[in-house]
């Protein structure tokens, strides 16, 4: 937790979030960072990093052998 010159109070968070598709059970897991502003002893504001190329790329591959498939049984 750190206070800013102006007073704020910020915590950061590394971590990792863990998941799996469901359409074909790959799992990922994607690191994340994430700086939350706490005012009052509540969360104001809440900021998110995160790379999701491998999640992108998870979901285009379903969607490629998706549209294969439906390919295969309409020829």
């Amino acid at each position: 937790m750190v206070t800013t010159d102006k007073g704020n109070t910020w915590v950061y968070f590394w971590g990792n979030w863990k998941g799996t598709l469901a359409a074909n059970n790959k799992e990922l897991e994607i690191p994340v960072h994430l700086a939350l502003r706490f005012a009052d002893g509540k969360i104001a504001r809440e900021e998110g990093f995160y790379n999701l190329s491998e999640f992108t790329a998870a979901l285009q591959k379903i969607e490629a052998t998706k549209m294969a498939e439906e390919k295969a049984t309409t020829e």
